[in-house]
């Protein structure tokens, strides 16, 4: 069964914003959620596939939850624009919850790896830095 509440949850999609992002010009979270539902309408999505809820993060990401029969995956190809829905000019990535993991040698670190294994540093420029 999911839980949205639970880091990783597969209903959770993270909006990013770019450094130096005013977060503080977002509507309302309930605005939002409306907002975004009638983009991935517009977009092409399944009724079915709604957000049913956001909210925010200590590093001022955006979490959209879905309801529990979508994932996450199912909306992704349907999200162009969201960043801009939830603040207003503004731009960011748009990821999955998904678990990193941090991978270090000798204290030295190697990068962070999520479970597609995603930006991992070279062995060269660990090498160097050992």
């Amino acid at each position: 069964m999911s839980n949205p509440n639970k880091a990783h949850d597969p209903t959770r999609l993270v909006v990013c914003f770019l450094p130096g992002t005013n977060t503080t010009l977002r509507e309302d979270n309930l605005t939002i959620v409306n907002d975004i539902n009638q983009l991935l309408k517009s977009n092409g999505t399944p009724d079915n596939q709604v957000v049913t809820a956001v909210k925010w993060n200590l590093q001022r990401n955006c979490i959209v939850i879905t309801c529990s029969d979508t994932t996450v995956a199912d909306i992704i190809p349907f999200t162009e624009g969201i960043a801009n829905v939830i603040i207003p000019g503004a731009t960011g990535t748009i990821r999955e919850n998904k678990k990193w993991f941090k991978i270090e040698v000798n204290n030295v670190k190697t990068g962070v790896r999520d479970s597609n294994g995603k930006d991992i540093y070279s062995s060269e420029f660990i090498h160097e830095n050992l």
